[in-house]
């Protein structure tokens, strides 16, 4: 993974010596059921998910500048909802630590991997999705400025039998740039 910065953050790419910070914030079950995940058990399946993580070299973690601390993570990886090559078009998913939620981290983390996206990868299509009800996940995609496309009704049957609504956006690189020009000032 190739190393991104922002202000506040680092993401980079996860190493084992994440596992605690990793664990701490994917056994919160106010954390990953958002994203349909159910909260990790064990510090075990903690360790499976990371090293598939570090494996499959698609997600950064989200470290404090100041501490190294990992909060959370952003990934791109292939949209399966769209028929497009993974050279042209990817969806974007992230989750935060519930002690971070409220301070524009996430909105900072996004921003920068979307400015990765489409211009050092040259993507044409970024996409995004969440359950109807998480207006806080929607508030940070409308913030990057992202298109609500549609909902899928009762389009995911999650971990706890819950069968939810999944609302579709994305952003092309046109808006993006649109998007550059206008919060640049």
């Amino acid at each position: 993974m190739k190393q991104l910065e922002t202000p506040r953050l680092i993401l980079r790419g996860f190493v084992m010596e994440d596992l605690d910070d990793f664990y701490s914030y994917c056994s919160d079950p106010d954390v990953g059921i958002h994203g349909g995940r159910e909260a990790h058990q064990d510090r075990e399946q903690s360790a499976e998910e990371l090293r598939k993580r570090i494996s499959e070299d698609k997600t950064w973690a989200i470290c404090k500048k100041e501490s190294g601390k990992n909060i959370g993570m952003v990934w791109l990886e292939p949209d399966f909802r769209r028929k497009r090559s993974f050279n042209r078009c990817r969806v974007l998913g992230y989750l935060l630590a519930k002690p971070e939620w409220g301070q524009g981290l996430m909105t900072e983390a996004v921003q920068e991997v979307l400015r990765y996206a489409f211009e050092e990868l040259s993507l044409e299509l970024v996409s995004t999705y969440r359950f109807s009800y998480n207006q806080r996940s929607g508030r940070v995609m409308e913030k990057m400025g992202f298109v609500w496309e549609g909902t899928l009704r009762d389009a995911t049957e999650r971990f706890d039998g819950a069968l939810l609504d999944v609302m579709c956006y994305s952003i092309s690189r046109k808006e993006y740039e649109e998007w550059q020009k206008k919060n640049s000032n």
